[in-house]
């Protein structure tokens, strides 16, 4: 139901940023980190987490000393909850991207493999949402959520 967008990265960096007011609270599973990508309950829309699930944990490194078990959960809700975004424009990782990928590339959720893909045939994501003069990577890319048509 989830995969890791950046290990470590705690949450997505946002090249444009979600409204606020249509963010959800979704049942995500148990210790999942923010800026995860995760399907709904019924699978026909996906969102990136902006809060981990309220029993997330994670560490912080200082120099030569690591701080583990932190809480980086989302507050007040179960478990298994989290705050999601389903919209504006987060930078994913998406199987199948290369540097010349085009602005406008239809993203597919693929439920089997739990990734983001070029490939048609799952969950209509969003479209790939470029700046003007930006330089890609070949597998990230900012994928604007929540837009299908």
């Amino acid at each position: 139901m989830t995969t890791s967008m950046f290990p470590n990265a705690g949450a997505p960096f946002w090249l444009y940023p979600d409204d606020e007011n249509k963010r959800e609270v979704w049942t995500v599973g148990n210790n999942v980190a923010p800026g995860t990508v995760v399907a709904s309950a019924d699978g026909t829309y996906v969102g990136v987490t902006i809060t981990g699930s309220d029993d997330f944990a994670g560490s912080v490194q200082f120099g030569p000393y690591t701080l583990s078990g932190i809480p980086l959960g989302g507050v007040g809700h179960a478990a298994d909850q989290a705050t999601v975004a389903t919209t504006g424009t987060p930078y994913l990782t998406v199987e199948g991207a290369t540097t010349s990928t085009v602005q406008g590339t239809p993203v597919y959720w693929d439920a089997t493999n739990k990734e983001l893909t070029l490939t048609a045939g799952g969950t209509a994501v969003g479209r790939v949402n470029l700046h003007p003069g930006m330089v890609l990577d070949g597998t990230h890319l900012p994928v604007k959520i929540g837009v299908i048509a």
